[in-house]
């Protein structure tokens, strides 16, 4: 949610109060998901992520569209260039009486979302960004995710930008990975512009692929149907002190 006093203060929303509750309560919040030792390794304008023991990311977010298309990728991350995603579920929201009239409010409100998914190294933190720069200012973007290009004349033209930049061994794992990466976009009615080097990248198996887009052509809320059950923010057997957030979230 975010707030008038927000946006004159260029608040970013990962900043709100609301987001002490839910890293006082981590590990109850992975526990949910079957993960453990949850710690946090970075943040957006929306949202914090927090890497798992395994691996994998709990990506907690207050962005409806991102919810929404992580929803949406849920059903293709059986493709091997879609993100893993393994759950989208709600954060149930807490009320609790305060105040002189005694009556409920909300102390953590509705709207915060965790998104369960593997681990991406994104193209703009990868090979100390020498591959982004080939991605986007060489325009390997264009070309490479272009139906009408063939591989070899990829090839022939970015191999020798690539080994300027010493990428070229990367660029021939990306290469080699082409033709399904194709067929991966194309079932996610990709648009080439979506796939910038903030929203694509590689997995922990050296995949490359597609994750967090943005574009037009994506729904603004997350359906109900397609999430998972709410996650309990704070135990049942544990009092958490709201003081200091109530007041702000």
């Amino acid at each position: 949610m975010i707030r008038l006093k927000d946006i004159l203060t260029e608040r970013k929303a990962s900043e709100s109060k609301a987001f002490k509750a839910v890293e006082d309560n981590l590990q109850h919040i992975a526990y949910q998901f079957a993960e453990t030792g949850a710690r946090f390794v970075g943040s957006g304008y929306w949202g914090r992520a927090y890497q798992t023991d395994a691996g994998r990311i709990l990506k907690v977010t207050s962005d409806p569209q991102e919810v929404a298309i992580a929803s949406r990728f849920k059903k293709l991350s059986a493709r091997p260039h879609v993100v893993g995603i393994y759950d989208v579920r709600p954060i149930s929201p807490v009320t609790m009486p305060f105040g002189s009239d005694g009556r409920e409010h909300d102390v953590f409100p509705r709207g915060y979302y965790v998104i369960h998914m593997d681990a991406v190294t994104p193209l703009e933190k990868y090979s100390e960004g020498q591959l982004e720069y080939i991605w986007e200012d060489e325009f390997l973007q264009s070309a490479f995710l272009r139906y009408g290009e063939t591989d070899q004349q990829v090839r022939d033209r970015f191999e020798p930008i690539a080994k300027h930049h010493g990428v070229e061994e990367d660029f021939h794992r990306l290469m080699s990975q082409r033709q399904k990466i194709l067929q991966d976009a194309r079932a996610l009615g990709l648009k080439r512009a979506e796939a910038h080097a903030g929203n694509v990248g590689f997995n922990r198996h050296g995949n490359f692929v597609f994750y967090d887009m943005h574009g037009s052509g994506y729904n603004d809320r997350p359906n109900p149907n397609n999430l998972g059950r709410p996650v309990d923010l704070t135990p049942d057997d544990t009092k958490y002190d709201w003081t200091g957030i109530m007041d702000v979230v």
